[in-house]
């Protein structure tokens, strides 16, 4: 997809040429702001309300993405990464984090699966995440959080609720304009998107080149995290009785993390370690490599599964 190889590009340009993306990161706040009323402004609350009350599909999405995820990420921190603040921090944070705001809802339409759903989710996740968040931050890291879960409470307040609020209510304002404006839209968060990757590349690119194996590693671990989530979300919607197209969605929806608030949290409150961007950047962009293979999959396979004409 085009998107993934622009993603590529990103990540290349940050280890290489750094200079332009430490010159944006002072604006790192107003990028994440930026990108979650962008997104916000495209969600259909109608397609959202008729979701909603599907509370086994939503609760499978929540026990991957909310409790699997943040429980391993917090033990393996702290048995894998101890004595190495930086990573065992990123990769907390990383647990913590809700799922993404777009790519979740497009690789669940493009494997066939219930986008709505998947939707959902991702608006739930986010907004809970102004309380979650703090919570398991303060769970793994305790008094090593560099401030009180309060003011954390806050400025995610200020960085996730605020901005998704401002754009739902600008949509009802708008009306059917909304979506008409919704390609323009679209294609500016991405580019927003491309630039925060580039911000995180670039504040550990000499931490990276420095330390290869680490990079290496952490790779190979976010990997088999994603590839344990996607499949246990999978299994545990067909264990609740759910639709094929469900399934997917709880896949996609429940094993995703967003990179825009974990490049926040990561840079704001943890500027002298940079590796703690390592694990949230690694895992983002190895989740779209991977779902995008498996989304292709499950697209052939209904395609081949579909009585012929």
């Amino acid at each position: 997809m085009i998107f993934n190889a622009l993603l590529a590009g990103a990540v290349v340009a940050g280890l290489l040429w750094p200079a332009p993306g430490l010159a944006v990161e002072p604006h790192r706040r107003a990028l994440v702001i930026a990108v979650m009323f962008m997104m916000s402004l495209t969600l259909p609350a109608e397609r959202l309300r008729r979701a909603a009350g599907n509370v086994r599909a939503l609760g499978a999405s929540f026990a991957v993405g909310y409790v699997f995820l943040p429980l391993a990420c917090g033990v393996l921190a702290h048995t894998l990464f101890a004595g190495r603040p930086g990573l065992q921090a990123g990769l907390i944070v990383l647990g913590a984090l809700p799922c993404t705001l777009a790519s979740a809802t497009v690789w669940t339409r493009l494997a066939g699966g219930d986008d709505a759903l998947a939707l959902t989710y991702t608006v739930v996740s986010n907004l809970l995440s102004i309380a979650l968040v703090p919570l398991y931050l303060l769970l793994f890291l305790g008094a090593a959080l560099p401030v009180p879960a309060l003011q954390l409470f806050g400025d995610l307040s200020v960085v996730v609720l605020a901005p998704v609020a401002a754009g739902q209510i600008l949509r009802l304002l708008l009306g059917a304009r909304a979506d008409r404006w919704k390609p323009g839209i679209s294609i500016a968060a991405r580019g927003l998107v491309l630039t925060i990757v580039l911000v995180a590349v670039s504040k550990m690119s000499a931490e990276v080149r420095a330390h290869p194996v680490t990079v290496a590693e952490f790779a190979a671990l976010a990997a088999v995290l994603h590839a344990v989530a996607l499949v246990l979300g999978g299994w545990l919607a067909a264990r609740l009785g759910r639709p094929r197209a469900e399934c997917i969605a709880v896949r996609f929806a429940g094993s995703q993390k967003t990179l825009f608030i974990g490049v926040f949290l990561a840079g704001e409150y943890f500027p002298e370690a940079p590796l703690a961007l390592l694990p949230v950047t690694a895992y983002h962009v190895i989740q779209l490599v991977i779902d995008t293979a498996v989304a292709t999959r499950l697209a052939r396979a209904a395609g081949a599964g579909a009585p012929s004409g």
